[in-house]
This record gives structure tokens, C-alpha cells and sequence, in this order.
């Protein structure tokens, strides 16, 4: 009997708990927008990863987490620029889309090289079928529209486009 007493003691003993306590990542997403992913990983810990939607006011907390380790916040939403503020705060720039066709008469004009360039080195030359011209992801800035195509003239020969924020 005095050994199953001793052995219910070790038992017992090593069921002891040591809690700590958590802690909370939380942070604002700036101007505030809604529905933006927040992504939580840790070096240290490679297999975490937890991920939280921001509410109306653009603000998330994820948690809780253990004490200690070094955690790496990330921000996405499609449609948007986001990036780190301070400490878990991000900032939002709504990235704009610019859709254009060129026409003879009341027929889109086939095989014409359309070339836009602009902010932030952004360029592309896009050859256009009978669907328009759709660029998503523009910053704010200004950018050059010019359309190409051998043995055509167009009016306006490129046109100049600011995309405000």
C-alpha cells in the first residue's frame, strides 16, 4: 500500500501545470478597411501560423501567444497596397484600374499595341483584341496612354492620366 501511495505521488507530481501568461498581437489597419487578411507566423516556431479579418474599423488581434518568441505580422487584400507601419499597424493605399478600348468607328480596332507607362517604373504593352484594356493594381500617380499600330494615325495620339489616391 505504501507503494501505491509513492506512486500516485510521482503521478501527481508530474501533472503539476506551469501556466504562463499569453500575450495578444493586435493593430489597426490605416485608412480602415475591412475584411483585410492578417497573417501571424514565428521564426521560432515555423509550424505556427494563424491568420485573423480585420472589422470595420480596420483593427484585428490574434492571440493568445506564448511570451517570448519573435512573431512576423503580415497584411493582404486584393485590390489594395498595404504596408508595415508601426509596431502591428499597417497602412492602406486602394489601388485603382483603368480600362480602355480603341475604336474605328463603332468597332474596336483589332491588333493595336496599347502602351502605358508611369508611377513607380510601372510600364506594360498590352497588343488588344476585341475585348478592352483592362490594368488593375495602379497606384496613384500619373501615367502615358499611347496607342500604336502601322499605317494608323489616332486622335488623341496618347493621352495622360492621373490616377488620384
Amino acid at each position: 500500500q505504501w507503494y501505491q501511495r509513492r506512486v500516485l505521488f510521482y503521478f501527481l507530481s508530474s501533472l503539476l501545470f506551469h501556466p504562463s501568461p499569453g500575450t495578444f498581437v493586435a493593430g489597426t489597419i490605416s485608412p480602415a478597411v475591412s475584411t483585410v487578411l492578417v497573417t501571424i507566423t514565428s521564426p521560432d516556431q515555423p509550424d505556427l501560423k494563424l491568420t485573423q479579418i480585420t472589422d470595420e474599423n480596420g483593427q484585428y488581434k490574434i492571440g493568445p501567444l506564448s511570451e517570448g518568441l519573435k512573431y512576423v505580422v503580415s497584411a493582404e487584400k486584393a485590390g489594395f497596397e498595404i504596408t508595415r507601419g508601426e509596431n502591428y499597424d499597417f497602412i492602406a493605399l486602394k489601388l485603382s484600374k483603368l480600362t480602355t478600348t480603341v475604336q474605328l468607328g463603332d468597332a474596336p480596332l483589332v491588333g493595336v499595341l496599347v502602351s502605358v507607362s508611369g508611377s513607380r517604373g510601372y510600364r506594360k504593352n498590352v497588343k488588344l483584341d476585341t475585348e478592352p484594356l483592362v490594368l488593375t493594381g495602379l497606384v496613384p500617380g500619373d501615367y502615358f496612354i499611347r496607342p500604336l499600330m502601322k499605317e494608323y494615325s489616332f486622335t488623341p495620339a496618347s493621352k495622360m492620366l492621373t490616377v488620384a489616391e
